[in-house]
C-alpha cells in the first residue's frame, strides 16, 4: 500500500485551525501566540481499513492457536456454528454446533442419536485451547452445558478440526449430580491448567434457580479431563450458591487468568447477601493451581476510584467509586510503567476497566476508569487477610463471610462450627479477606465520556500499551502511564461496525489482536494501524519508534507506504501565525512568530547563529525573552514563540511581504533535529498618514479627549501621541482613529502635537491650545426631567468643547453632553435620560457638571421628575357663555417650578393659572374667534404643542339677548319641574312612613333585622356618582404617550382624598372655572359593545352575575345628579344572602361617562382599610347601564351618624 498525499497537506489543516483560534493576551495586555492543544496535531477521523471477517451472526466467542508459521488458526463461534480461520482471517472450515436435533449438527451427532428433547439453539459459552493435545474445547448452552473436544490436525498449509468428541457420559450424569455439565446459559469462564500429564479445568458459572435446579454446573469447580476424553472425572471439588440465595445473589464472572501458582476469577456481585438491589462491587477469587481442592479458595474486594486530586496523598477522601468491572486483562508491564507502580519490569499486573454502575448508560464523568493491581501485591494482601483470620490474636467478631457459599461463621472457626476440631485447620476453608485492594484511575479521568467495553494490555519495548474497545465501535491504543496529564495515543480509529460495541474478550495471534464487534472479527496490528492520523512532522517523529512512523513529503506514514523520500531524522520549522500583520515603512516593529519546531532552549533562549528571520527584503533581529516573564503553558498545549525587532531597509517598499524563518546548524535532539525554512504570507508595510486632530483646545488641567484621524494609525506594535513632548495616554486604537486624553499643561499656550508610529514621526503640523480652566459656580434650577434644560453658571466655560452633566441617584449615574449657548459665563445643558421609579413620583440625587480634567461642581438634592405629557383628549366647541378654557396637562404641576410654561390662544398669551396639573386659560379680551377658531398652544421649557383649535359652534347669527332669554326660560322651567317633583316625593313619603325620623329605620321588616335608614341627598358616598367631565373636541396635535384615564368620586367622604389624586385628561369651558359640566355629545342609548374592550376585560375580575343580585328599586338609599343608590341583596360564593348598596346610572348618556363610572368602581377595588369602603363587585345587566355593588352602611355616613338623635340616647 502506498501513501499518497492529499491535495491539502496536514500541516495546512493545522494552520487553518490555528488561524481560527483566538490570540491570548497576557495580563499586561501584550499579545501571545494561541495555545494549540496537542489534539490539533492529530486527526482521529482518518479511516483505517483493517482485515475483517463476517461471521454471519453476532460473535459470541473467539480463540486463537499459535503454532508457528502457517500452523496458526483462529476460531470464531456464533450461535449454532463454529468457524475456523487462517492467520490472515481466510476461512478454512465451518462446523455446525446446533440447533440440537438438526441433522447437520455435527457436535450433536458426536454424543449419539439422542433423544435430545425439544429443538434448542446452541450459544457458545466457552471456547478455550487444551494445549497438551493440542485441542479446542467448546461448550454451549444446549445439552445441559456439555463440552466438545476438537483436536487440531494440520492438513496442508492450514489447521483443521478433527471430528468433535462429546465430553459427556450418559450413565455418569444425573440431574442432581452432573460432573460433565460445565457451561451455564448465564455465562461460564474456563481456564485450563496443565499438571503433569493431566489437564484441569477451572470453571466458574453464573447460576439462578432455574439453572441450579437440574444438571447444575455449580458455581466454582476444578475438574480433571479424563484420559480417554469421555468426560470429566467425578468427585471434583465445587462451590455453589446456596439454594436460599439463588434468587437474589447473582454472581457475574467477567475474566479469568492463570498466573504463577494460582488461578484467578474476577466477579461482579452484590456486596453481601442482605445488600439492596444494585449495591454491587468487584471481587477477585483466587484458587490454587497446584492443589485441586477448594480449601484454599480466597476472595478479596477490588476498589477502583477516580480521584481528581490524587497527588495530595495526605487527603484520603476515597474519590469517586467505580465498583462495577467491565473488562480486565493481566499482562507483564514495561519498564516505564513498572517504575511508576514501584514494581520490577515484567511483573504481572491485573488491569481492569470499571464503571459506576451496571447500567450501560453513563451517569458520571468519566464514564470509565482503568486501575492497575500488581498480582504480587494482590497475593500479599490475601495472605495477610488469611493470617488475620487464622493466626492469633484474632480480632473478635471478624467474619469468615462467603455466606452465599457456606454457613456463617467467625474467624478462626470453620463454616457452621463454633470451634476448631483437632483434625481441622482454619486455613483449609474458603475465606473473604477483611481488607480490600484499592487503586485509582491510571488515566486520571482523561477517558471522559468514552465507555470502554474491552481491554487487552501488551508490552512493546519498554512501553505498556492498553488496547481498548468502546461502546461505539472504536479502538483506542494508548500508552499506560500515571505521570501524564494527557492521553498518549498510538491510535484512535473506528472499526466501521456501524457503531456496535466491541466484545469484552480480545484474543492475540502474533502481532495482531482480534476484536469482535457485531457480526465481524477485526484484525488490528499491535503497533497500530498506521501513522496518517499524525498531522505534523514533529508529532510524526515523536511517535513511538515501534510504530515505524516517518515523514513523507508532507505526510506521516510508514516507509513501505511512501512512494517518495521518507525520513525519520529531521523536521523543518513550522510558522503558523505572526503578530502584528502590518508595520510602518519607517520605524521599528516588534514581531512575534508562532509555530513549532523552533528548537528553542527551555528558558526561551535561541541558539546562536541558528535562526534567521526575514520580512520582505528586511531582516528581523532576534530578541531574547526574559525567562522570568515566560508564562507557564500547560502540558496539554504546545506553543513556541520567537520575537524579533523589524527595522525596514531603505530599499523596502510599501505593500505585502512574506515572513520567513530559517533554522540550520542545529544538533540532533531527542527525537529529531530541526532543519529547513518555513514561510508565511500576510505581512504589509504601511506608511501612516495623519489628516485631522480634534479638538485643538482644552483646559490647562488636561483631561480633554483628543481624536486623531488618518490612515494606517494602528500598524506596528508601538505608537505615541505627544503634546508638547508629553505623552497623551491612548484610550482607543483603530486603523483610522486614535483616542487619547491630554496631559495637564504648564501654562495657557499653544503647543505642538506629534504622532509617532514605531518610533518614527508621522508627517503633519498641529498645535493644541491650553486655555484657562473652567470654573463652575452654580446650577439652576434644582429640579428637572429628561431633556429639560439646566443653566450652568461659571467662568471660562468655553475652555472645554463639551460640558458633561451627570446625575447620580446613589446607585447609578447617567450623563449627557448636549449643551447650548456657548458663552464664557453661561451654558444651557439638557438633563440626561433617566427613568424615574419610586412611589413618591420623583428621585433625589446629585447633579454634577464636569469640564474635562478641571474641577467640577455638584448640586446636591436635585429632584429628578417624570416628564410632563400633553393631554390626549380632543377639544370640544366652546359654549356661548364660556370665556376660559380648562384642560389637564399630566405632570405639569410637578415641574412648573423647574421650567418655563407659556400658553397662547391664536398667538396671544393668556394669563394661565395652574391648579395642580389643570391649566385654566382665560381667553384674551382682544381675541376674536372666527369661523375656524384659534389654535391653542402650550410651550413647556421651549417645547411647544398645539392641542387643538378653540371654536364656537354656529351661533354667530343669534343675538345674545335672545340666547339669554331662552336660557332663563329653560332654567325657570327646570326649577318649576324640580319643585313639583320634590313636593310630590315628600308627599308620598309622609303617607307611607312615620314623620318621626328616629323610627324610620325600624319600619323595614322585609330584609331581616337590618334597618334601612332614610338618608337625605348629599349625606354620604351613596348620594352622588361624581361629576362627569365633558370632553372637548380637539384639533391637530402631536402624538404623545397615552395615559390611562380614571374618574374619582367627589361625593364620597371615604375616598375624597384618593379622588383628588386621580388624574383625568379633560377640558371644559367656564367663565368662572367652576360649576357643573354637562356632556356635550349625546347618544340615544349605550350598549356594552360601545365600551372600551380593555376596560371590560378588567371588569371581568370583579364581575358578579346579574342573576345573583336583587335590587330593591322601592328602597332608595340616596340620589345624585346622575344616578340613584338602591338597597339590594346578592348571593355570595358560599350561598349567603348579603345586604349591599347598589349604585346605578340614570341620566348618563355618554360612553366616556359610563367608562368613568366603571373606572371609579375599579378604583375602589384596591382600597383595603377598616374605615374605607371597598368594592364588592360590578354587575353588567343584559339591558341598561352597569351597576356597582358596595357594602351597605347600616347607620349611614359619619356626618349623619354624628347628627343622629338616636346617638345621644
Amino acid at each position: 500500500m502506498e501513501l499518497h498525499p492529499p491535495p491539502l497537506q496536514p500541516f495546512l489543516l493545522l494552520l487553518l485551525l490555528l488561524l481560527l483560534l483566538p490570540a491570548v493576551p497576557t495580563t499586561g495586555g501584550s499579545w501571545q501566540c494561541p495555545r494549540v492543544p496537542y489534539a490539533a496535531s492529530r486527526d482521529f477521523e482518518v479511516e483505517y481499513l483493517v482485515p475483517s471477517f463476517s461471521a454471519g451472526g453476532p460473535v459470541q466467542a473467539v480463540a486463537t492457536y499459535e503454532g508457528g508459521g502457517e500452523e496458526s488458526a483462529m476460531f470464531v463461534a456464533i450461535r449454532n456454528r463454529l468457524h475456523v480461520l487462517g492467520p490472515d482471517l481466510q476461512p478454512i472450515e465451518s462446523l455446525a454446533t446446533g440447533p440440537v436435533g438438526d441433522p447437520d449438527c455435527r457436535t450433536c451427532a458426536a454424543c449419539g442419536p439422542g433423544p435430545y428433547g425439544p429443538r434448542e439453539d446452541t450459544d457458545a459459552q466457552v471456547l478455550v485451547l487444551e494445549p497438551a493435545l493440542p485441542a479446542l474445547i467448546s461448550c454451549g448452552s444446549s445439552l445441559h452445558g456439555r463440552c466438545f473436544l476438537h483436536e487440531l490436525e494440520p492438513q496442508g498449509a492450514a489447521l483443521h478440526l478433527a471430528p468433535p468428541v462429546c465430553l459427556f457420559s450418559a450413565h455418569h450424569n444425573r440431574p442432581e449430580d452432573c460432573p460433565d455439565c460445565v457451561a451455564s446459559p448465564l455465562g461460564t469462564l474456563v481456564t485450563v491448567v496443565e499438571q503433569g500429564h493431566a489437564s484441569y479445568f477451572y470453571v466458574a458459572s453464573s447460576l439462578n434457580s432455574t439453572v441450579a435446579a437440574s444438571f447444575s454446573p455449580g458455581s466454582v469447580s476444578i475438574r480433571r479431563l479424563k484420559a480417554d476424553a469421555s468426560g470429566f472425572a467425578p468427585g471434583f471439588a465445587a462451590l455453589s450458591v446456596l439454594p436460599e440465595h439463588l434468587a437474589s445473589y447473582r454472581i457475574e464472572y467477567v475474566y479469568s487468568f492463570h498466573a504463577g501458582a494460582f488461578v484467578y476469577f474476577l466477579t461482579v456481585q452484590p456486596a453481601n447477601v442482605a445488600a439492596a438491589p444494585g449495591a454491587l462491587h468487584t471481587r477477585v477469587a483466587r484458587l490454587s493451581a497446584v492443589e485441586t481442592d477448594l480449601g484454599n479458595y480466597r476472595e478479596m474486594v477490588l476498589d477502583c476510584s477516580f480521584e481528581p486530586k490524587r497527588r495530595r496523598r495526605a487527603a484520603h477522601e476515597g474519590g469517586h467509586p467505580y465498583p462495577v468491572l467491565r473488562a480486565a486483562h493481566a499482562a507483564p508491564v514495561g519498564s516505564r510503567l513498572a517504575a511508576e507502580l514501584s514494581i520490577a519490569e515484567g511483573q504481572e499486573v491485573l488491569f481492569g476497566v470499571f464503571s459506576a454502575s451496571r447500567d450501560s448508560k453513563p451517569v458520571v464523568d468519566p464514564s470509565s476508569v482503568v486501575c492497575a493491581f500488581p498480582v504480587d501485591l494482590l497475593n500479599t494482601l490475601i495472605d495477610q487477610g488469611v493470617e488475620r483470620c487464622c493466626e492469633p490474636p484474632v480480632h473478635p467478631g471478624l467474619r469468615r463471610d462467603l455466606d452465599f457459599f457456606q454457613l456463617p461463621s467467625f474467624c478462626p472457626h470453620p463454616p457452621g462450627l463454633e470451634a476448631l476440631s483437632p483434625n481441622t485447620s482454619c486455613h483449609h476453608f474458603p475465606l473473604l479477606v477483611s481488607s480490600s485492594f484499592s487503586r485509582v484511575d491510571l488515566f486520571n479521568g482523561l477517558l471522559g465520556p468514552v465507555q470502554v467495553t474491552a481491554l487487552h494490555v501488551t508490552r512493546l519495548d519498554n512501553v505498556t500499551l492498553a488496547h481498548m474497545g468502546t461502546a461505539d465501535g472504536r479502538i483506542l491504543q494508548v500508552e499506560l502511564a500515571r505521570s501524564l496529564n494527557y492521553l498518549l495515543y498510538v491510535s484512535n480509529f473506528s472499526l466501521g461496525s456501524n457503531g456496535q460495541p466491541v466484545h469484552r474478550d480480545i484474543s492475540r495471534l502474533g502481532d495482531h489482536l482480534l476484536f469482535a464487534s457485531g457480526d465481524k472479527v477485526f484484525q488490528v496490528p499491535i503497533r497500530g494501524p498506521g501513522c496518517r492520523h499524525f498531522l505534523t512532522c514533529w508529532r510524526c517523529l515523536r511517535a513511538q519508534r515501534f510504530m515505524g512512523c516517518g515523514w513523507c513529503g508532507g505526510m506521516c506514514g510508514r516507509q513501505k507506504e511512501c512512494p517518495g523520500p521518507w525520513q525519520q531524522d529531521h523536521c523543518p520549522p513550522e510558522l503558523t501565525e505572526f503578530h502584528p500583520q502590518s508595520g510602518p515603512l519607517r520605524g521599528s516593529t516588534r514581531l512575534t512568530l508562532c509555530g513549532s519546531n523552533f528548537n528553542l532552549h527551555p528558558t526561551g533562549l535561541v541558539p546562536k547563529d541558528t535562526h534567521q528571520v526575514t520580512v520582505g527584503q528586511s531582516p528581523c533581529r532576534l530578541l531574547h525573552k526574559d525567562s522570568s516573564n515566560l508564562s507557564q503553558v500547560p502540558r496539554k498545549y504546545f506553543v513556541e514563540e520567537l520575537e524579533c525587532e523589524l527595522e525596514p531597509l531603505v530599499m523596502q517598499v510599501a505593500g505585502p511581504a512574506n515572513v520567513s524563518l530559517t533554522v540550520s546548524n542545529v544538533p540532533l535532539g531527542r527525537h529529531f533535529r530541526v532543519d529547513g525554512t518555513s514561510m508565511l504570507q500576510g505581512f504589509s508595510f504601511v506608511e501612516p498618514v495623519l489628516r485631522t486632530v480634534q479638538p485643538l483646545f482644552g483646559p490647562r488641567a488636561g483631561g480633554t479627549s483628543l481624536t486623531l484621524e488618518g490612515q494606517g494609525l494602528s500598524v506596528g506594535t508601538s505608537r505615541a501621541v505627544l503634546i508638547n513632548g508629553t505623552e497623551c495616554p491612548l484610550k482607543r486604537v483603530s486603523e483610522g482613529q486614535l483616542l487619547c486624553t491630554t496631559p495637564p499643561g504648564a501654562a495657557t499656550a499653544s503647543v505642538p502635537i506629534r504622532l509617532q508610529v514605531g518610533g518614527a514621526k508621522v508627517p503633519g503640523s498641529w498645535n493644541f491650545h491650553y486655555k484657562e480652566d473652567p470654573i463652575m459656580l452654580g446650577i439652576s434650577p434644582n429640579c428637572g426631567y429628561t431633556g429639560s434644560y439646566v443653566t450652568i453658571r461659571g467662568q471660562h466655560l468655553t475652555s472645554v468643547r463639551h460640558l458633561v452633566v451627570s446625575f447620580h441617584d446613589g446607585l447609578k449615574a447617567v450623563e449627557n453632553r448636549q449643551c447650548e449657548g456657548q458663552l464664557p459665563e453661561q451654558h444651557w445643558c439638557r438633563l440626561p435620560e433617566y427613568v424615574v421609579r419610586g412611589p413618591q413620583g420623583w428621585v433625589m440625587g446629585n447633579l454634577s457638571v464636569q469640564g474635562d480634567g478641571a474641577p467640577g461642581f455638584t448640586l446636591p438634592g436635585f429632584r429628578f421628575l417624570p416628564p410632563p405629557y400633553p393631554p390626549s383628549t380632543d377639544l370640544a366647541p366652546l359654549k356661548p357663555e364660556e370665556h376660559a378654557i380648562k384642560f389637564e396637562y399630566i405632570g405639569l404641576g410637578a415641574v412648573a417650578d423647574c421650567v418655563d410654561v407659556n400658553v397662547t390662544v391664536g398667538g396671544e398669551s393668556c394669563r394661565h393659572e395652574l391648579r395642580g396639573d389643570v391649566v385654566v386659560c382665560p381667553l384674551p379680551l382682544s381675541l376674536q374667534l372666527g369661523k375656524d377658531g384659534a389654535p391653542l398652544q402650550v410651550c413647556v421649557d421651549g417645547g411647544c404643542h398645539i392641542l387643538g383649535r378653540v371654536v364656537r359652534p354656529g351661533l354667530e347669527g343669534v343675538p345674545q339677548s335672545m340666547l339669554l332669554g331662552v336660557l332663563l326660560a329653560l332654567l325657570l322651567l327646570v326649577g318649576v319641574l324640580a319643585a313639583v317633583l320634590v313636593f310630590s316625593y315628600y308627599r308620598r313619603k309622609q303617607l307611607v312612613l312615620s314623620p318621626n325620623l328616629d323610627d324610620l329605620a325600624s319600619l323595614d321588616r322585609t330584609t331581616g333585622d337590618l334597618p334601612l335608614p332614610i338618608l337625605r341627598s348629599g349625606s354620604d358616598y351613596r348620594n352622588g356618582l361624581g361629576e362627569m367631565v365633558a370632553v372637548l373636541e380637539a384639533g391637530a396635535m402631536p402624538s404623545v404617550p397615552q395615559v390611562p384615564h380614571s374618574l374619582s368620586s367627589t361625593a364620597s367622604p371615604a375616598i375624597s382624598d384618593l379622588g383628588s389624586t386621580t388624574r383625568i385628561h379633560r377640558a371644559s369651558f367656564s367663565d368662572s372655572g367652576v360649576g357643573s359640566h354637562v356632556p356635550l355629545l349625546r347618544k340615544e342609548s349605550i350598549q356594552l359593545g360601545d365600551l372600551n374592550p380593555t376596560l371590560l376585560a378588567e371588569v371581568k375580575d370583579v364581575l358578579i352575575p346579574h342573576e345573583r343580585v336583587l335590587t330593591h328599586t322601592d328602597r332608595v338609599i340616596g340620589k345624585g345628579h346622575f344616578g340613584v343608590v338602591y338597597h339590594g341583596e346578592y348571593i355570595d360564593e358560599a350561598q349567603n344572602q348579603v345586604h349591599c348598596a347598589i349604585k346605578s346610572l340614570s341620566r348618563i348618556t355618554e360612553v366616556q361617562e359610563v367608562e368613568a363610572f366603571l373606572r371609579e368602581g375599579l378604583l375602589m377595588r384596591g382600597l383595603h382599610h377598616p374605615n374605607v369602603l371597598a368594592l364588592i363587585g360590578i354587575v353588567l345587566p343584559p339591558e341598561g347601564l352597569p351597576r356597582v355593588l358596595l357594602p351597605y352602611m347600616r347607620h349611614g355616613d359619619l356626618l349623619q351618624f354624628i347628627r343622629s338623635p338616636q346617638r345621644a340616647g
